[in-house]
């Protein structure tokens, strides 16, 4: 296939020589074979003047034969009431009628006596109606040319029979002979039978029927095979072909068909010869313009790492260069799904299977699915639809230019990987700030707080009453507990910032484990009642420091979070196979659309409740992280009593699952 599509043959100028040649021998032949014919020319001539002559005065004789025939039956049908009147063969009153019979005036045909003459459809015929109407207003006998009735062409000669009326004799006006009209006389022959039937043995007669007006008296073209007959004001031309009038001579016949031959094959061979030397030349263009293509189509794959920007350009290519009828691309996603990136033109069948290299040939209208890899893994799919026929150098430039468009999804992917790369470490940049900020306050202000009251008992712990300086030390073990808070919260954040965050899983009675830490938080809660539900478990296959911790921010974030005197419920259950643990405070809650985001590090929310407490939005970005580790989810929802519910489901200990989890995680 050539750049533009179309195939090349053999040039205008490769014919026109190659007839040069062939007519050079043809003339060359004709002439031989004229010599030898130009004898037999004149008795040839001769022959078929005198078979001319003896057809035309044969059929002349017949048709006047009918002509009178077919009107003395007009004459003498009405008095005897019809068709009945009319016996005897057709031939008997027309040489060549293929039938005769009598049709009465308004058209009704006459019960019995064998079928009748014409069909009512024939009846309806045009010509057959106009040739009644002027057999009857002429009062003489007619000819038609051939008209097609139902059983085939035939020429009618047509005689209208009138009553006898009160008046002896035949009517002499138009008018008399309308109102007087009892019928026609209708005699169907068949020319070309008749023509044959005259004439000589070994020739072929042929007759031209035209008016008088269309046929010269005298044709200037007229050859000595022709002969001119005039008969009831209708001309026809008489024409014979003898089928041997004494052959060519042999000799003559071998000279013209060697010379044919001759002219044949030497026009042959030389466009063989072209056509072989323009099929290199068109394989070479057609090389050379997958080339073309191939330097036009890298270059636009490379101009942009947009897809929508570039895709449609190489799409346009594409279909231009190979013609396509459709063109089509989608991407894959980590679940195996198309997602459809650019199409146009013919949908193409999806039910052909992707392959991974094209055929040898693809049909027109095929479609043809090839998927895209890079490194082992599947990145596109690209679909075609053929136009015209495909070969394997297509499909070869095809695959070629397929590995460009792989090349263009892939640093398009990359660019865009890297922009949200670089987008999240932005937006993480500017958490970390946000981190830094609140920690220092939040280190800080227990801080103050702690040499506040410290420096004040040891400066004047006389001044005091007992119960100021137990109030002063509460306050001191408060803020103790907050920038423990604080510093446990920088040592997470140290842990999930280097990614060093591991596990070690071992069975674990989630329920005990939980019921300690409970116990250990107590001061925490001396503002807040703690009710424990702890049901019968399963064993859950968990690190037992990343159960604690993930434990102790959940009762640590719903103490922060609830107000004062309000009950914190801590439940640990059988969920199916596995192991849940719930957290239910009292508090504000988590409204649905902040419900994902609370689990990030550094978000903290929104609302006055978040504002007026105190944290660095860490926690529960490390109880995801612990539970993510641990194979189990975690989610957050509206707890029965109003607040927020925290729900962490822990799979069940197994031992393959403990070495599968310990593989995943092992430095």
């Amino acid at each position: 296939m050539t750049g533009d599509g179309k195939v090349r043959s053999v040039r205008g100028s490769d014919v026109v020589v190659a007839l040069v040649v062939a007519l050079a021998i043809l003339g060359l032949t004709v002439v031989a074979v004229g010599q030898l014919v130009l004898v037999d020319d004149g008795e040839a001539a001769h022959d078929a003047e005198a078979a001319a002559g003896v057809v035309a005065s044969g059929v002349s004789v017949d048709l006047g034969r009918g002509l009178r025939g077919v009107s003395v039956a007009a004459t003498y049908v009405p008095s005897v009431g019809g068709s009945n009147a009319v016996v005897g063969p057709p031939t008997a009153y027309a040489p060549g009628a293929t039938a005769v019979g009598f049709v009465p005036e308004g058209g009704e045909l006459p019960a019995g006596d064998g079928p009748p003459i014409l069909s009512a459809q024939d009846l309806s015929h045009p010509e057959v109606i106009a040739a009644f109407d002027r057999a009857r207003d002429s009062g003489a006998p007619l000819l038609t040319p051939p008209v097609e009735l139902a059983d085939g062409p035939r020429s009618l000669i047509v005689a209208a029979g009138y009553d006898p009326g009160a008046v002896p004799g035949p009517p002499f006006t138009s008018t008399d002979r309308r109102d007087r009209l009892a019928g026609w006389v209708v005699a169907a022959v068949d020319l070309e039978a008749l023509t044959a039937a005259h004439a000589p043995e070994g020739a072929v007669a042929r007759m031209e029927d035209s008016i008088t007006a269309d046929l010269p008296a005298a044709r200037a073209d007229a050859t000595n095979e022709e002969q001119v007959v005039d008969i009831a004001d209708r001309r026809f031309l008489v024409q014979v072909d003898l089928a041997d009038h004494g052959g060519v001579p042999t000799t003559a016949v071998l000279v013209g068909v060697l010379g044919v031959g001759l002219a044949i094959a030497a026009a042959l061979l030389y466009l063989v010869a072209r056509r072989r030397q323009y099929a290199a030349e068109r394989e070479a263009d057609a090389r050379a313009a997958q080339v073309r293509l191939i330097g036009d189509v890298a270059p636009l794959v490379q101009q942009s790492l947009e897809l929508a920007e570039v895709l449609p350009s190489v799409a346009v290519q594409l279909s231009d260069h190979f013609q396509l009828r459709g063109v089509a691309l989608s991407t894959g996603s980590s679940r195996g799904e198309q997602t459809e990136v650019f199409s146009m033109g013919v949908v193409p069948d999806a039910s052909v299977k992707a392959v991974l290299q094209p055929p040898d040939h693809l049909a027109a209208g095929g479609t043809l699915r090839l998927a895209l890899q890079r490194g082992g893994r599947s990145v596109a799919l690209l679909q075609v639809v053929a136009g015209p026929d495909l070969d394997a150098s297509d499909l070869e430039s095809l695959r070629a230019l397929s590995e460009l468009i792989t090349a263009a999804l892939v640093n398009a992917s990359l660019y865009a990987s890297q922009q949200e790369a670089l987008a999240r470490l932005r937006e993480l940049d500017g958490l970390k700030t946000v981190f830094l900020g609140t920690a220092s306050h939040e280190l800080r202000t227990p801080a103050t707080a702690i040499a506040g009251f410290a420096g004040l008992l040891s400066s004047s712990w006389d001044r005091f009453t007992e119960e100021q300086r137990r109030d002063f030390v509460g306050r001191i073990a408060a803020n103790a507990r907050s920038l423990s808070n604080v510093v446990q919260d920088l040592l997470d954040f140290s842990l999930l910032d280097r990614g060093t965050l591991h596990v070690d899983l071992q069975p674990v009675d989630l329920g005990e484990l939980v019921a300690g830490v409970v116990d250990r938080l107590a001061p925490a809660f001396m503002e807040h009642e703690v009710e424990k539900v702890l049901e019968s478990a399963p064993l859950v296959a968990g690190d037992p420091a990343g159960l604690e911790r993930i434990t102790t921010n959940l009762l640590t974030n719903a103490v922060k979070f609830s107000p004062s005197g309000t009950t914190i419920r801590v439940a640990v259950r059988a969920a199916g196979p596995d192991g849940l643990l719930e957290v239910c405070d009292q508090g504000p809650g988590v409204p649905p659309d902040e419900r994902e985001r609370v689990f990030t590090r550094f978000y903290r929310g929104s609302g006055d409740a978040v504002l007026q407490t105190r944290g660095v939005g860490i926690g529960l970005s490390v109880v995801s992280e612990f539970v993510a580790r641990m194979h189990g989810e975690v989610n957050v929802d509206d707890a029965p009593g109003g607040g927020a519910r925290f729900r962490v489901r822990i799979p069940a200990a197994t031992a393959s699952l403990i070495e599968e989890v310990a593989d995943a995680t092992a430095p």
